[in-house]
Protein backbone atom coordinates (compact mmCIF):
# COMPACT_ATOMS: atom_id res chain seq x y z
CA UNK A 1 0.00 0.00 0.00
CA UNK A 2 2.74 2.41 -0.93
CA UNK A 3 0.74 4.50 -3.39
CA UNK A 4 -2.85 5.16 -2.53
CA UNK A 5 -5.23 8.03 -2.88
CA UNK A 6 -8.33 8.51 -0.79
CA UNK A 7 -10.85 11.18 -1.64
CA UNK A 8 -13.83 12.01 0.50
CA UNK A 9 -16.32 14.80 1.06
CA UNK A 10 -16.80 16.07 4.59
CA UNK A 11 -20.47 16.31 5.46
CA UNK A 12 -20.30 19.41 7.62
CA UNK A 13 -18.13 21.77 5.55
CA UNK A 14 -18.66 20.39 2.06
CA UNK A 15 -14.90 20.39 1.59
CA UNK A 16 -13.40 17.53 -0.36
CA UNK A 17 -10.15 16.29 1.08
CA UNK A 18 -7.69 14.15 -0.84
CA UNK A 19 -5.16 12.16 1.15
CA UNK A 20 -2.01 10.63 -0.30
CA UNK A 21 0.09 8.54 2.08
CA UNK A 22 -1.63 10.10 5.11
CA UNK A 23 -0.82 13.69 4.14
CA UNK A 24 -3.54 16.15 3.17
CA UNK A 25 -2.41 17.67 -0.09
CA UNK A 26 -5.52 19.07 -1.68
CA UNK A 27 -8.66 20.77 -0.40
CA UNK A 28 -11.54 21.45 -2.73
CA UNK A 29 -15.05 22.73 -2.43
CA UNK A 30 -17.87 22.90 -4.93
CA UNK A 31 -19.17 26.42 -5.33
CA UNK A 32 -22.26 27.17 -7.37
CA UNK A 33 -21.81 30.73 -8.58
CA UNK A 34 -25.42 30.71 -9.82
CA UNK A 35 -26.62 30.55 -6.20
CA UNK A 36 -24.49 32.90 -4.10
CA UNK A 37 -26.23 33.80 -0.86
CA UNK A 38 -25.97 37.49 -0.05
CA UNK A 39 -27.47 39.75 2.62
CA UNK A 40 -29.11 43.07 1.91
CA UNK A 41 -28.63 46.14 4.09
CA UNK A 42 -31.30 44.90 6.51
CA UNK A 43 -29.69 41.47 6.81
CA UNK A 44 -32.30 39.68 4.70
CA UNK A 45 -30.81 36.82 2.66
CA UNK A 46 -31.29 36.40 -1.06
CA UNK A 47 -29.61 34.53 -3.90
CA UNK A 48 -27.48 36.11 -6.61
CA UNK A 49 -26.36 34.53 -9.89
CA UNK A 50 -22.75 35.61 -10.20
CA UNK A 51 -21.69 33.04 -12.81
CA UNK A 52 -21.99 35.13 -15.99
CA UNK A 53 -20.64 38.33 -14.50
CA UNK A 54 -17.66 36.62 -12.80
CA UNK A 55 -16.90 34.49 -15.83
CA UNK A 56 -16.94 37.57 -18.07
CA UNK A 57 -14.82 39.61 -15.65
CA UNK A 58 -12.07 36.99 -15.64
CA UNK A 59 -12.38 36.31 -19.38
CA UNK A 60 -12.01 39.99 -20.30
CA UNK A 61 -9.04 40.73 -18.00
CA UNK A 62 -6.83 37.63 -18.06
CA UNK A 63 -3.76 36.91 -20.14
CA UNK A 64 -3.44 33.43 -18.60
CA UNK A 65 -4.83 30.38 -20.42
CA UNK A 66 -5.65 28.57 -17.18
CA UNK A 67 -7.68 31.54 -15.95
CA UNK A 68 -9.38 31.71 -19.34
CA UNK A 69 -10.56 28.09 -18.95
CA UNK A 70 -11.68 28.82 -15.38
CA UNK A 71 -13.71 31.76 -16.69
CA UNK A 72 -15.35 29.57 -19.31
CA UNK A 73 -16.23 26.90 -16.74
CA UNK A 74 -17.80 29.42 -14.39
CA UNK A 75 -19.73 31.06 -17.22
CA UNK A 76 -20.99 27.82 -18.79
CA UNK A 77 -21.43 25.51 -15.79
CA UNK A 78 -21.96 27.86 -12.87
CA UNK A 79 -20.89 25.22 -10.35
CA UNK A 80 -17.21 24.30 -10.20
CA UNK A 81 -14.74 22.49 -7.95
CA UNK A 82 -12.52 25.14 -6.35
CA UNK A 83 -9.07 24.24 -5.04
CA UNK A 84 -6.61 26.61 -3.32
CA UNK A 85 -5.11 27.78 -6.62
CA UNK A 86 -8.46 28.60 -8.16
CA UNK A 87 -9.63 30.15 -4.88
CA UNK A 88 -6.69 32.58 -4.96
CA UNK A 89 -7.47 33.56 -8.55
CA UNK A 90 -11.18 34.02 -7.81
CA UNK A 91 -10.39 35.98 -4.66
CA UNK A 92 -8.25 38.39 -6.69
CA UNK A 93 -10.94 39.06 -9.30
CA UNK A 94 -13.77 39.34 -6.77
CA UNK A 95 -11.84 41.75 -4.52
CA UNK A 96 -10.81 43.90 -7.50
CA UNK A 97 -14.03 43.96 -9.47
CA UNK A 98 -17.05 43.35 -7.26
CA UNK A 99 -18.88 45.36 -4.64
CA UNK A 100 -18.37 44.80 -0.93
CA UNK A 101 -21.62 42.87 -0.38
CA UNK A 102 -20.45 40.24 -2.90
CA UNK A 103 -16.97 40.13 -1.36
CA UNK A 104 -18.54 39.67 2.08
CA UNK A 105 -20.37 36.56 0.87
CA UNK A 106 -17.79 34.87 -1.35
CA UNK A 107 -14.32 35.79 -0.08
CA UNK A 108 -14.57 34.07 3.34
CA UNK A 109 -15.41 30.78 1.59
CA UNK A 110 -12.43 31.21 -0.74
CA UNK A 111 -10.16 32.21 2.15
CA UNK A 112 -11.11 29.00 3.98
CA UNK A 113 -10.08 26.93 0.95
CA UNK A 114 -6.77 28.80 0.68
CA UNK A 115 -5.95 28.78 4.40
CA UNK A 116 -7.99 26.08 6.12
CA UNK A 117 -8.44 26.35 9.86
CA UNK A 118 -6.91 23.48 11.72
Amino acid sequence: MDNYIISYMTAITGLEVTVIKNSIIHRMKKIDFRKIEIKNIEGKKSTLDLSKELGNAIYQKTADLGELELARSIYKDGEIEVDAGHAAILNKYIREGFLAFVQESVCPVLDEIINPKK
